[in-house]
């Protein structure tokens, strides 16, 4: 279509300046919709990612509990009391020393200290923890097998379990979820157990439980 007489636009560039004039209307009325847009994907996405970050920190602080009980166990049937070139004024505080060690921080300092439990047990009773009025002279071990039935002398005499726990460790969790919201913590209970082995050479007692 040509120009139209006594007119100084062609109806080419009339129409093609009416498109444009169309494109910015609707660009000015799509205004603020990416904001919208992004807030809405952005949500369940930082909701996802977090959520998968918490699970994934729980997992493995449960898990590096559970291992730094193992090395205590592992320690505690050495009866060594000493660690790293200092002597510990008992074994139990060797092997709490272990356990903190092991935890990566989490478990620092005497409130992390206090988390932690070493317990022994005599082998034919596995469910009651040994104290100190259970052993000594003329205590024997509680249905033992053997005949006569052999002395308790010591909590952790050789043949006893010496369990080592960490007990109800509290954890926050990061991100709101149904009944954990912030400031509600979640505990993480674990234990390892094993036998107590020989006295070390030239020992004939165990150490200072």
């Amino acid at each position: 279509m040509g120009d139209m007489p006594g007119m100084g636009v062609s109806m080419n560039a009339a129409v093609n300046i009416q498109k444009k004039r169309g494109w910015r209307n609707r660009l000015k009325g799509r205004a603020g919709n990416a904001m919208i847009e992004f807030s809405l994907c952005a949500l369940p996405l930082f909701a996802l990612f977090f959520g998968i970050s918490d699970i994934a920190l729980a997992v493995f602080i449960k898990s590096m509990l559970q291992s730094a009980v193992r090395d205590g166990v592992r320690f505690g049937i050495t009866y060594a009391t000493t660690l790293n070139g200092t002597s510990c004024t008992n074994q139990t505080t060797c092997i709490k020393q272990v356990v903190q060690g092991a935890s990566l921080g989490f478990l620092s300092g005497t409130s992390g200290a206090a988390y932690i439990a070493v317990r022994y047990f005599q082998p034919t009773d596995l469910s009651t923890p040994l104290t100190a009025a259970d052993c000594g002279t003329g205590k024997t071990i509680k249905n033992d097998t053997y005949s006569p039935a052999r002395q308790l002398l010591y909590m952790n005499q050789t043949g006893n379990l010496i369990e080592v726990s960490v007990t109800n460790f509290p954890w926050n969790w990061m991100v709101p979820l149904p009944n954990y919201m912030p400031g509600t913590q979640m505990k993480f209970n674990t234990a390892a157990s094993d036998v107590l082995q020989g006295y070390p050479v030239g020992a004939t007692q165990p150490p200072t439980p």
